[in-house]
């Protein structure tokens, strides 16, 4: 018998992988049910800050809800444990998926990756709230006037702030991660494209600055660029454009349209997507920093790195390119008086020739340095 075969002739695994896909969409239901009910809870909380007795009846409800969702997280969660309350050293960095998950049109580990950084945070916040509650009790029992006594009066304040501060951070929290449980795939993708497209902006307007010298205060450069460095400046930016154009683009394919919950793309393959502006955004950083170099004696740059930035840059872009083409373009339907699909597909064509042509011409002066 083939050893990648059960007794019953179905690949080995096959019930195991079953059993924890609907456990973890039942863990995913009873998430979105339970987290709303903690967000109204959370909400008494905040309104009840001047009432100190009540205060202390909700902390005993908060306790019951966030108990009841623990328990429906640590299955969701992917080895079965809750998360531990830090905060990853990039956010940008996507974790090692596996990756043949595409065929799953259940909760793939990208989502889930999501939905744990959110629990991340809720945990942090909620862990933070009873004790505040607390505190602010505690203080309120003290028979003092705060407009006579500013000791009190400052205690009374900051025990407040953290109870309101704390509760409004937490149903962000929940919101967000709410969100992430009912999102389709693209739109999760594509939420944070815009403000890091916008991120593009801010190396565009360094290599202005750069060419023309001067900070943006006005003051001069202390080390203004050489001409051969202003001549690169010049070619880089047409290609930042470029970029910026590209993901302020592709977010508005199958504007206002209801995605399918799940793609056939992989757990690695959205997570490359979703970080693809800001990997673009790193390269243009470097390739800003490197300018400078040009000014220290002949031939100082390192031209097989300034190359291999460019590489990534163009390998990072085209393979979002690629998995937009394969994966979203075909969901899009076209109406009647128009084939918005044909439209997007000329589009980004045309774009991937445009910005071939912004690296080649890079590549050509790096070459005459």
């Amino acid at each position: 018998m083939n050893q990648g075969q059960r007794l019953d002739g179905r690949p080995a695994g096959a019930s195991t992988s079953s059993g924890l896909a609907t456990q973890r969409k039942n863990s995913s239901l009873e998430l979105q049910s339970t987290l709303p009910k903690l967000r109204q809870v959370l909400i008494k909380l905040h309104n009840s800050v001047g009432e100190p007795q009540l205060l202390l009846k909700l902390v005993e409800a908060l306790d019951e809800s966030w108990d009841q969702i623990k328990r429906a997280w640590s299955t969701l969660f992917l080895n079965g444990q809750l998360p531990t309350p830090h905060e990853p050293n990039d956010q940008h960095t996507p974790p090692p998926y596996e990756p043949n998950d595409q065929h799953t049109n259940e909760l793939k580990p990208y989502r889930i990756a999501k939905v744990e950084g959110g629990m991340v945070g809720l945990m942090r916040w909620v862990d933070e709230i009873i004790p505040a509650c607390h505190r602010y009790y505690e203080v309120t029992q003290y028979l003092k006037d705060p407009a006579k006594d500013s000791d009190f009066r400052e205690k009374l304040i900051r025990s407040k702030w953290d109870v309101l501060h704390y509760t409004s951070q937490s149903v962000t929290k929940i919101d967000l991660i709410v969100g992430v449980l009912k999102a389709s795939e693209i739109d999760l993708v594509q939420s944070d494209w815009p403000s890091r497209a916008e991120c593009i902006d801010l190396e565009i307007v360094s290599l202005l600055q750069l060419i023309d010298g001067r900070e943006s205060d006005g003051r001069e450069i202390s080390n203004p660029l050489s001409t051969p460095a202003i001549h690169l400046a010049e070619l880089i930016i047409p290609m930042a454009k470029l970029a910026r154009i590209f993901y302020r683009k592709l977010p508005r394919l199958g504007m206002n349209k209801k995605w399918p919950f799940s793609t056939k793309m992989s757990s690695a393959e959205l997570a490359h997507l979703t970080n693809s502006p800001q990997a673009a955004k790193n390269e243009f950083i470097y390739l800003v920093v490197f300018l400078p170099h040009l000014n220290r004696g002949p031939a100082p740059i390192n031209s097989d790195r300034f190359i291999q930035i460019l590489n990534n840059l163009q390998s990072n872009v085209e393979h979002s390119l690629f998995s937009m083409s394969l994966h979203i373009l075909p969901l899009i339907a076209d109406d009647s008086s128009f084939s918005v699909q044909k439209h997007f597909m000329t589009w980004l064509i045309t774009w991937k020739v445009e910005f071939s042509v912004a690296i080649q011409k890079l590549l050509d002066a790096l070459e005459v340095l």
